[in-house]
């Protein structure tokens, strides 16, 4: 959920003059000696940042973040800037990599002063990700470091102080039993200085059902560190599958969910949702990944349509190219609102969208539609 924390200065918030005027303007009404209360969707309430969460009843009834990866161009950009304050909350663009000396590797639309001014203007948290994807053992590496990891954290701490983000993301996809105590001990050392900021630290964690899947991510141990746990429960057919299949049914994610939640707080869990689907030939060629536009133009070959699975809560449909039968699956709006149906069932905080810039217009209505505020039974 959105943390609430104080603001000891208004000169904190001049990240853009939009959000200046709405900071004097609170202040002016509120009264309150100079602690202002900025509307829901930037900074919030007064309080240090514990890491527990927002009361469930605080705006949205789902809380809604977004990861946008860097190749999605302009029109993640433009996805992120037309939903804002609608149905969208937190951006996670892909600024950062992990580098081994214990450095980062900046994209070359990193910082970019304009777009984070817009997304604050629209009442939206800017909180960017550093990532391990390009490079398989830097992690190794600067975890088994004492000095590398304190130079890591210590430069992600000047890019928030710098560039004013509401925290970090960490997305560290090649943790293993050998260096996860010393993960921790990183989340820490991160935990520690960005909460003294009032900043908030994020995390994309592999979808776990049993202690050993993904063996070097302990639930019991990182959780209590970070303020939001966003479990990537997708994946669970791809490339790596013998046959094709649905890519995050629902089966399968309250099946992490069950497993999560003795272990977690409910009000830090986002529930990871692929806005992506997986095209299979059967040919044995490359499977290749679809975002909405793609499958659109090859349900327009399909013969038979398609149709939804009523246990997975996936679409799917096939269709036949150069005599090679292709089997697709993938999200559509009844997918999306069956994953966002789970987040109100087990009162969590809310959904993580992996890509921007991948779905299309009508997942955002979707979405809209599920994040109204619930009536208590």
């Amino acid at each position: 959920m959105l943390l609430k924390r104080p603001i000891e200065s208004i000169e904190l918030m001049k990240r853009s003059l939009s959000l200046l005027i709405v900071a004097l303007l609170c202040a002016a009404c509120n009264g309150n000696n100079g602690t202002t209360t900025i509307p829901s969707g930037t900074f919030t309430v007064t309080g240090n940042v514990t890491g527990t969460g927002t009361p469930a009843n605080a705006g949205p009834s789902m809380k809604v973040s977004g990861w946008l990866p860097t190749w999605t161009g302009q029109k993640g950009k433009d996805s992120i800037i037309d939903n804002t304050g609608q149905g969208l909350d937190e951006s996670n663009p892909f600024w950062y990599g992990l580098k081994s000396d214990g450095t980062m590797k900046v994209a070359s639309q990193a910082r970019d002063a304009q777009f984070m001014a817009q997304i604050w203007a629209a009442g939206g948290e800017v909180i960017p990700t550093i990532h391990d994807v390009a490079d398989k053992v830097a992690t190794a590496t600067v975890l088994a470091s004492p000095t590398l990891r304190d130079k890591i954290v210590q430069e992600i701490l000047t890019e928030v102080d710098t560039y004013n983000y509401d925290g970090f993301d960490i997305d560290f996809e090649h943790v293993k039993t050998s260096n996860n105590q010393s993960f921790h001990i990183f989340l820490k050392d991160l935990s520690d200085g960005l909460h003294a900021r009032n900043k908030i630290l994020s995390i994309a964690i592999p979808g776990k059902r049993r202690d050993a899947q993904w063996a070097g991510y302990d639930y019991d141990a990182v959780g209590p560190l970070v303020d939001r746990f966003k479990i990537m429960t997708y994946g669970y057919s791809g490339p790596w599958s013998t046959r094709a299949g649905p890519i995050a049914p629902t089966t399968y994610i309250e099946q992490v969910l069950a497993y999560t939640l003795p272990k977690v707080a409910a009000s830090k869990i986002y529930i990871g949702i692929p806005f992506y689907g997986y095209d299979w030939p059967s040919d044995g060629s490359k499977i290749k990944s679809v975002t909405w536009s793609t499958v659109q133009s090859r349900i327009a070959k399909s013969t038979g349509g398609v149709s939804f699975h009523p246990s997975f809560e996936e679409a799917t449909f096939e269709y036949t190219e150069a005599g090679v039968t292709h089997e697709v699956w993938f999200q559509d709006e009844r997918s999306i609102a069956a994953k966002c149906a789970l987040v109100h069932k087990y009162k969590v905080a809310g959904i993580a969208i992996w890509a921007i810039g991948y779905g299309g217009d009508s997942f955002w209505r979707t979405i809209e539609t599920a994040r109204a505020p619930q009536t208590a039974p």
